[in-house]
Parts: structure tokens; sequence; C-alpha cells
């Protein structure tokens, strides 16, 4: 074999080799150095580490829990709310009666007068009659 021959031959093993422009988008040593270390790493969460954090699914089952809490508070207050406002309707009832009583009891007061006044020049009449 000549020497053009075993050029020949070793040209076309190198067609298989990568080029310079191959190589550009592969990552250079300073590339490598920005990347994490095992140190790095290590300091990572774990799978362990966070199945202590809540799932969605307690996020969501806890946020339900605290709803219907507040469900269940609104509700007594409204009872609460019914239960102070028919109290404060009975109470107006009743002072509005207490306050009509005070003013019959006036006119019956006022008529009683009236009357022993009346009375007392009857009683006048007939003494000096």
């Amino acid at each position: 074999m000549t020497d053009t021959e075993k050029i020949d031959q070793i040209l076309l093993k190198m067609e298989s080799f990568a080029t310079k422009d191959d190589l550009k988008v592969f990552a250079t040593k300073d590339d490598l150095k920005a990347f994490a270390t095992k140190d790095d790493l290590k300091a990572f969460a774990t799978k362990d580490d966070l199945k202590a954090f809540a799932t969605k699914a307690d996020l969501r089952h806890e946020t339900n829990l605290v709803l219907e809490e507040l469900d269940s508070t609104e509700q007594r207050l409204n009872r609460r709310i019914d239960s102070t406002n028919k109290d404060l309707q009975e109470l107006r009832q009743y002072v509005t009666a207490v306050r009509y009583n005070n003013e019959i009891v006036e006119i019956l007061m006022k008529r009683q007068d009236n009357v022993e006044q009346r009375l007392q020049k009857v009683e006048r009449k007939v003494l000096c009659s």
C-alpha cells in the first residue's frame, strides 16, 4: 500500500470525526465549572425531606376544614343575631305597651281629678243649700 492510499484511508476514517463547528455546541471547562458540585447537590432536598411538606390534597383538605368552620361560625352568629333581633322586637313592643299604659293612667288620673273636683262642687252645693 502506498503512502497516498494510506492517507486516503486515514482521511476516510476521519470523516466521522467531529469538526470544530460540531464541538462548539458542547460545554467548555468554564461552562462545567458553573454547574452544581457534589456538595451543592447534597444540599438539595431529598424525597424523604419533601414528604414532610403538605401536598395539594392536604392543603385542599385543610382549606375545606377552615371553610366548613367559617360556615358553622357564620350560622351560629346568624342564629344569635336573629335571636337578638327577636328579643329587641319584643322589648320594643313591651316599651310601646308600657308607654300606652302610662298615657292611659295619666288620662285616668286627670279624669279622677276632674271627677273629684266636680264631686266637691256638688257636695258644696248640697251642703250650702
